[in-house]
């Protein structure tokens, strides 16, 4: 399995002052990740750009921020008001295409999960990344929950021994309405690349990555074509984890990490506040830190990256990033699903690797 990479250093921002913000996007994720700043001091919004001006401007007075820009190119060609960052908050399809101009313009990115509709578009958009000497990083939030980094202590001690079965579900009912994102294929829609990755990313946390077969099994609607459910299983040299998810059942949201000599139990793991150790001496622990929000703990780590020069983070890289993109791909191979989009493109599920 690959260990974290060694992130490249570059001339560190000064951790003087706000760090400031700019948002591409400004749907309800959006929203959210502006609520999370204002839970940060060292952090303001700075800018927020959307297709519609009218709706960007609604953004940033509901968020306090200092611009609205009708267009994802006004924003980045304001030299006099550059964000020390830029959040891409529209829907995957089109992360691609906002991505590379802030990277090309040398601003640090992070990029709302998935990064990419597709491997081959994670692989670009990381080429590009390298190439400018510019920080990048997948959104993947629930990585850096308290909750989540003590169980990856826990892990690392050594507290449950070997680990040998990880189990994780997560599953919400988002109804029938086929005009909805979540049943709309051209958008990018289905369980996978919507709540599956939550799935993949923390096991890829807790037994690393690439696994070294998969097993899996998806529903399609029949009319949208979308992944309503999915069962997966990922095997590794000496573990196992099975995966489970849905666009249309409510599942129960928990992952239970199995060892040798314990275990560790997260309800709702994908936005964990809590988790409990239970080790083979009857011994027990219970880990517990309520948020408010929880995008903060992803966003300190973006600041803490940038001003320490870092292009990079060692907790979220870009090549577990593109492992897991390459993994969905597979995935999406064995369902025989691809988006439209990928179709026009000439850019179809990259094939599954021996």
């Amino acid at each position: 399995m690959n260990k974290p990479d060694q992130p490249e250093v570059i001339q560190p921002l000064s951790s003087a002052g706000c760090f400031k913000w700019g948002i591409i996007g400004c749907g309800t994720i959006a929203a959210k990740f502006a609520e999370a700043i204002t839970l940060l001091p060292d952090a303001c919004l700075q800018a927020a750009a959307s297709r519609d001006l009218a709706r960007a401007e609604a953004f940033a007075r509901q968020w306090g921020a200092k611009h609205a820009y009708g267009s994802y190119e006004d924003l980045l060609a304001d030299p006099a008001n550059r964000p020390d960052a830029v959040y891409i908050a529209t829907i995957h399809p089109q992360h691609l295409a906002a991505a590379r101009p802030v990277l090309q313009a040398g601003i640090p990115l992070l990029v709302e999960k998935p990064l990419t509709l597709n491997a081959a578009e994670a692989r670009e958009l990381i080429q590009l990344a390298r190439q400018q000497n510019c920080f990048m990083m997948e959104a993947m939030w629930s990585r850096f929950l308290p909750a989540a980094r003590q169980v990856k202590r826990w892990i690392d001690e050594g507290r449950i021994g070997q680990v040998r079965l990880l189990q994780a579900d997560y599953g919400y009912n988002g109804g029938p309405d086929r005009s909805r994102r979540h049943l709309n294929r051209t958008l990018g829609g289905g369980t996978l690349l919507d709540i599956g990755i939550y799935n993949l990313e923390f096991t890829g946390d807790i037994l690393g990555y690439p696994p070294q077969a998969l097993q899996s099994r998806a529903w399609l609607d029949p009319e949208s074509g979308a992944d309503t459910h999915y069962q997966a299983t990922l095997i590794y040299p000496q573990a196992t984890a099975q995966l489970a998810g849905s666009i249309m059942t409510y599942y129960p949201d928990r992952a239970c990490i199995l060892g040798d000599k314990g275990r560790i139990e997260l309800p709702h793991f994908h936005e964990a506040q809590e988790a409990w150790l239970y080790t083979e001496d009857g011994a027990s622990c219970h880990f517990c830190q309520p948020y408010q929000n929880g995008f903060q703990f992803e966003i300190a780590e973006v600041m803490r990256c940038v001003r320490a020069g870092l292009t990079e983070s060692p907790v979220m890289t870009l090549t577990e990033s593109l492992a897991w993109q390459t993994v969905m791909d597979q995935l999406r191979q064995d369902w025989n699903l691809v988006y439209p989009t990928e179709k026009a493109a000439g850019q179809p599920a990259e094939p599954r690797q021996a």
